[in-house]
């Protein structure tokens, strides 16, 4: 994404544009409706005043470093006529809804709410960027715009599990998300090759888990993890860019960090090795042991003081692939196969094991801390 920005910038070789004429092809997202309009451009330098309520001071900071960014607008013009106008409308249908309109006496962009606002900044940005691109927009040329999201959950997932992402480096992709309208990075915090956030009352998932070896084809070692304090901060970082979010934390596959650290999590209690190749482990966490209910109980009780968004991701992928073997053998599962009336001996109806872990995990989810589980595709059970 950062690439695709970077790309635009260095075509902005010249030190004057004309006007800048838009089209849907200009435009990312594409905006539900676009008309150019008739009229002389707007001169971004003849700017001379912003009127803007206190609710929108987020988003008249954005607008501020734009006119800086883009047009070379570092104070409002005093003889200048042209006004910016930031209002919130909430007859808008969508709450991230947003109109805008340029012509040669400035902007108006309203939006439902602070995020349509938002997002009227961002298009009215990339109207700032010409096909022939330059490195300050001069003037554009009038244009109205009526838009609202197609969809409301815009996510970018990021791993930091394979390939620590470092904390700076992370709130970078930010601004390059939000300029796109994306909405919610989903951070993967957890796999078989790492654990990345610090979770207090197990220090052992950082002391034990959080490096490793090179892998596959990527030898350097890797090591690193967030703070809780680190992962605070992000999220009041990401909200005024109006993203969300949100955490994922595996289970019962993709958690052979968390059984480095804690062996009695898995059947058996074996010691297992943090993963240094990709694929798909054997390991699954025990959903006849109490202990993980608890590990899992502890974990997302700190998480949901650390990220507020209401989502939680629970993965839930390739248990199944292997599937669930270690669960026919484990005398544990076997007593809990008993208990809830599965008397099949093989593996054929293991993924009511999994069912039942979900079904135990989302309901610490929903009651104590509000929380709408989110799963990886494959996790089909009609029942959850």
């Amino acid at each position: 994404m950062k690439k695709i920005f970077l790309s635009i910038a260095l075509l902005c070789a010249a030190s004057w544009v004309a006007p800048t004429v838009a089209t849907a092809q200009n435009l990312v997202p594409i905006p539900l409706k676009m008309a150019s309009a008739q009229g002389q451009p707007l001169v971004w330098q003849n700017v001379g005043q912003i009127n803007c309520p206190d609710e929108l001071a987020n988003e008249k900071a954005h607008l501020l470093r734009i006119l800086a960014d883009r047009a070379g607008v570092t104070t409002l013009n005093d003889n200048g006529t042209a006004q910016i106008t930031l209002s919130i409308d909430t007859s808008l249908s969508d709450d991230e809804a947003y109109t805008l309109s340029i012509d040669e006496n400035g902007v108006n962009i309203a939006g439902k709410t602070a995020a349509g606002v938002f997002y009227g900044i961002m298009t009215m940005e990339q109207l700032m960027i010409d096909d022939n691109a330059s490195a300050r927009c001069i003037e554009t040329n009038p244009i109205t715009i009526e838009d609202a999201p197609r969809t409301h959950v815009r996510e970018l997932m990021v791993d930091p599990c394979r390939i620590f992402v470092p904390y700076e480096r992370l709130k970078e992709i930010v601004p390059e998300m939000a300029r796109y309208k994306l909405n919610s990075i989903h951070l993967h915090l957890v796999d078989d090759q790492a654990w990345r956030i610090e979770i207090k009352k197990y220090p052992q998932l950082i002391e034990k888990s959080t490096s490793r070896v090179g892998m596959d084809d990527m030898l350097i070692p890797i090591s690193g993890y967030y703070t809780q304090e680190q992962m605070k901060d992000f999220v009041k970082y990401c909200a005024q860019y109006h993203v969300m979010v949100v955490p994922e934390i595996e289970m019962p596959g993709h958690e052979v960090a968390a059984i480095h650290a804690f062996p009695e999590l898995t059947c058996g209690g074996k010691q297992v090795p943090i993963r240094t190749t990709c694929g798909v482990s054997n390991e699954l966490l025990c959903p006849g042991n109490e202990f993980t209910y608890e590990f899992l109980g502890n974990v997302f009780r700190e998480l949901a003081d650390v990220f507020p968004c209401k989502y939680v991701h629970l993965g839930g992928d390739e248990a199944g692939n292997p599937a669930l073997d270690c669960w026919t053998t484990c005398e544990k599962d076997k007593k809990l196969k008993k208990e809830l009336g599965i008397t099949t001996t093989d593996r054929s109806e293991n993924w009511k094991l999994q069912k039942y872990m979900f079904d135990r995990i989302i309901d610490t989810l929903r009651t104590k801390y509000d929380k709408v589980p989110m799963f990886w595709y494959e996790t089909d059970f009609k029942e959850i």
